[in-house]
């Protein structure tokens, strides 16, 4: 009887693997001159994630919080803005792009996604330990956050392929009136340069609107320079680039510049070093400058000091 157990118990759980629980905490002091910026601590970013294998499928649960009414990802929904501004001692927890989901790869260089899962148009990081800059800029305003659905994907060398069909953008279940979103993406990297580009596609009853995002990009020596141009329907566009010095494992000194229309912010200039004093833990330091849609803000400067700890 015990040996029977043995068997079955090891049938049942060879292919599953213990769950790894790991995350970041971004800390961060900001100053700012406009009216309506709020000085002080706050929480940045963080999460908490939790990854495993169930034999051949990996599965990922992505919880991020941060001060509320902080650091939040401006939502596009038909070519509109919306965003809060509401900030206290609470935490915004797993409301911005939180994800959960399932995935596989295979040797053919086929792979697949479902669930809610990290948007793959854009170019800076979701998560602050990924980024040159602990505050992200606007033009992540004008793509999904996340995608909640289904995504096929194919590799070949240095060349990646990506379709998507989802709810619509950062929204719930469809109505009636409201059909899925539909996306591609075709991307490469070399070692000196890389790009991609892809579209969105949304389609309702009463109107449609579509996405387009291209990303260029290159690497000479310690020198590594970003591009990425995005277009929505209802004259919505926005332009970044950013350059950035690295000094190999030590950190960089990063500059960065958006200009938008119907967006955000009309355009926006940050610059600073980011420093590694471990593998773990990152100092940043951040200078903004950026110039509001709003004729009450008009030009605003921002000041963040802040840590990216991961765990």
């Amino acid at each position: 009887m015990q040996k029977t157990f043995v068997v079955l118990f090891g049938i049942l759980f060879s292919g599953v693997s213990f769950a790894e629980v790991h995350g970041f905490i971004a800390p961060a002091y900001q100053w700012g001159t406009a009216s309506g910026d709020r000085n002080g601590f706050v929480l940045q970013d963080a999460a908490l994630y939790v990854s495993g294998k169930l034999g051949d499928i990996e599965y990922l649960v992505d919880l991020p919080f941060h001060s509320a009414g902080e650091a939040q990802r401006v939502e596009v929904s038909s070519g509109e803005l919306v965003t809060t501004s509401e900030i206290d001692n609470s935490f915004n927890f797993a409301t911005d792009q939180a994800q959960a989901y399932l995935s596989q790869s295979f040797k053919s260089g086929f792979s697949w996604k479902a669930g809610q899962f990290d948007g793959i148009y854009g170019y800076e990081a979701a998560d602050a330990f990924e980024r040159e800059f602990l505050r992200p800029g606007f033009l992540g305003d004008a793509v999904p956050v996340t995608h909640r659905g289904v995504l096929l994907g194919y590799e070949m060398g240095m060349v990646q392929f990506n379709g998507v069909v989802s709810n619509r953008a950062n929204q719930s279940m469809s109505t009636a009136s409201v059909r899925p979103d539909f996306g591609l993406r075709a991307s490469f990297e070399g070692e000196l340069f890389r790009g991609g580009l892809g579209g969105l596609y949304q389609s309702a009853v009463a109107s449609s609107s579509y996405l387009i995002d291209v990303m260029l990009g290159a690497t000479v020596g310690s020198l590594v320079f970003d591009a990425q141009f995005d277009y929505l329907k209802g004259n919505v566009w926005g332009l970044m680039g950013l350059a950035s010095y690295v000094w190999k494992d030590s950190g960089s000194f990063s500059l960065r510049g958006e200009i938008g229309k119907n967006m955000s912010s009309k355009w926006s200039f940050a610059a600073g070093p980011k420093v590694n004093l471990t593998k773990n833990v990152t100092l940043y330091t951040q200078y903004t400058v950026s110039e509001d849609v709003s004729a009450r803000l008009g030009k605003k400067h921002l000041l963040d000091l802040g840590a990216t700890l991961q765990f």
